[in-house]
């Protein structure tokens, strides 16, 4: 598990490479401070390959664009045919997420995701 943190936000990855499946968790307000942040889960999403992304926005406070220009980035380099799915955004973050066209990429789930905080890397 991979966790960056800024003062007023953090991005954890995870991933169970046998499920090929990687999970974000987003907390915080998500504005320019993170964006090296989310630059460096990107990297680390090209790394594991997932079929599914899984991603906790239950903790998000504040969204800008920079939250939509993150799913735009993950879209663009995870496999053709995977899939991302964002768990519990609020209605202001969902807001620009179907303001910003995000919503047609991403499967919105108003849910809590199921593992995304707990799930431990395997190699």
């Amino acid at each position: 598990m991979t966790t960056i943190s800024v003062a007023h936000a953090s991005v954890t990855v995870s991933a169970r490479r046998r499920e090929m499946t990687a999970y974000v968790r987003i907390a915080g307000e998500i504005d320019i401070a993170i964006e090296a942040a989310l630059g460096d889960a990107i990297d680390r999403l090209v790394a594991v390959a997932p079929h599914t992304v899984e991603v906790d926005l239950t903790a998000v406070t504040f969204s800008g664009v920079n939250l939509a220009n993150f799913f735009a980035q993950m879209y663009s380099v995870i496999p053709d045919g995977a899939t991302i799915v964002a768990h519990g955004a609020s209605p202001r973050v969902r807001r620009v997420l179907d303001l910003t066209g995000i919503s047609e990429l991403v499967s919105l789930r108003e849910d809590a995701p199921t593992r995304a905080t707990d799930a431990a890397e395997e190699a």
